[in-house]
């Protein structure tokens, strides 16, 4: 239905390709979580997890030198996608902000800084993933799927 809020279909997007690509995901509980708040359309969450799973994965675990061209040098990367490894200088000089970008999962500590990205808005046709390479499981934890998370910029709009 028009409208609906794409919740369910999301989260069952992310459930199917967190287990067709076990070997190169890992959706953190802050990333699930983050799902219910994601207004994302369906046919887009599916576009941008498909990323992930394919040439972002790649581009870690093949590439050398700059993930973000690696990436959109890939073939089966749609157009409007892009990856921004860290966030602008004034969000990376406040530490509550930065904190926002810190996941621990199992034990272990990751900084979600880098995100994959569609969109500028917080519409249904925008996306943010945030994520951290692990290189000892070679595998993208996720830490948010969704909204922007607060930066510099939009702090005071919050």
């Amino acid at each position: 239905a028009s409208g609906a809020n794409p919740y369910e279909s999301n989260h069952a997007i992310v459930e199917m390709l967190s287990k067709l690509y076990d070997d190169r995901i890992v959706v953190s509980d802050r990333a699930w979580s983050s799902l219910k708040d994601c207004i994302t359309s369906p046919s887009l969450c599916w576009k941008a997890m498909m990323m992930v799973c394919r040439p972002l994965w790649l581009a870690y675990a093949e590439g050398e030198g700059n993930i973000n061209e690696i990436f959109r040098q890939n073939p089966e990367t749609l157009a409007g996608f892009d990856v921004a490894l860290s966030e602008g200088r004034e969000t990376r000089r406040n530490p509550q902000l930065m904190k926002l970008r810190e996941l621990s999962v199992d034990g272990k500590q990751y900084s979600i800084e880098p995100q994959l990205k569609k969109g500028n808005k917080e519409d249904a046709d925008s996306i943010r993933i945030y994520y951290a390479w692990d290189p000892e499981s070679r595998k993208i934890v996720l830490g948010s799927i969704g909204k922007h998370l607060t930066n510099y910029t939009s702090r005071s709009i919050h």
